[in-house]
């Protein structure tokens, strides 16, 4: 079975599960719906896609928008210094 979560480490492991998506992906495609994968097969789809998402969100952000390494530090910082309030600036 997977991880709980799995996390991706770095741009060669990011390349490779985004490889084994698109092949869960093309298996769903043979079998005319992704909901005819295995459970394992779509627990997998599932993981993996929720890890491929959080690594482009931490360092490859659409522009205008934060990465979530930077957004993480500073609410970190928030809340190491006991701040009540984080005001929006743009």
């Amino acid at each position: 079975m997977f991880p709980e979560k799995m996390i991706i480490r770095d741009e060669k492991e990011y390349k490779q599960y985004e490889a084994r998506v698109e092949e869960l992906i093309e298996r769903g495609t043979i079998l005319d719906d992704m909901e005819l994968l295995s459970e394992e097969d779509k627990a997998e789809f599932s993981m993996r896609s929720d890890a491929l998402d959080e690594y482009g969100r931490a360092y490859h952000p659409l522009p205008g928008r934060m990465s979530t390494l930077l957004s993480d530090a500073i609410l970190n910082q928030v809340k190491e210094k006991g701040l009540r309030r984080l005001y929006h600036w743009r």
